[in-house]
């Protein structure tokens, strides 16, 4: 067995370490990308209203809209990740 065959790639995916086989490696970096970029767009769209006056901004960062927006920081990446899995699975290549 060469090195190649049996060399396992290392990924810190959100503080864990996981250890995995080539193969499986581009997945994993797939879904660590769609997560991210997931991530990126809330944190954008919870940032956009700070351009608000001062007024509207008590009613947009209320708690309730607050932990609306953690619940979506939580759950949308499975979401995105379920309805993009072919494109996770797969890459660029057509069947």
């Amino acid at each position: 067995m060469t090195v190649a065959r049996t060399a396992a790639v290392v990924l810190v995916v959100g503080g864990a370490l996981l250890v995995l086989v080539p193969a499986k490696a581009m997945v994993i970096a797939r879904m660590a990308a769609v997560t991210l970029a997931v991530w990126a767009a809330l944190v954008m769209l919870a940032l956009a209203p700070s351009l608000l006056p001062a007024a509207w901004q008590y009613y947009v960062y209320s708690p309730a809209s607050t932990g609306l927006w953690l619940l979506a920081m939580f759950f949308s990446p499975f979401v995105v990740c379920f309805i993009k899995w072919e494109w996770i699975k797969e890459g660029g290549r057509r069947m």
